[in-house]
């Protein structure tokens, strides 16, 4: 049972070391975000300024903490 557990800590950390939220991001700018074409064809300055606003929000990502990933193969009760 222990290599079973040592493989979900080292799967966690390989799973978790990725920027999943920047990766996540992008895939929503991508999809959703407004075009400066389309921004600038919308007839009201309330609708680009929601728009821009938008845009700007699909950018923002939560910075990382500072806890070390590694710690996960050390602990006793992670995944137990």
């Amino acid at each position: 049972m222990s290599f079973v557990l040592q493989i979900c800590r080292e799967e966690f950390i390989a799973l978790h070391s990725e920027p999943i939220l920047r990766n996540f991001a992008d895939y929503l700018q991508s999809k959703f975000a407004y075009t400066s074409t389309e921004i600038a064809q919308m007839d009201c300055e309330m609708k680009r300024a929601k728009a821009l606003a938008f845009n700007e929000l699909l950018k923002r990502v939560p910075k990382s903490g500072t806890f070390d990933l590694n710690e996960v193969r050390n602990s006793t009760y992670f995944f137990s």
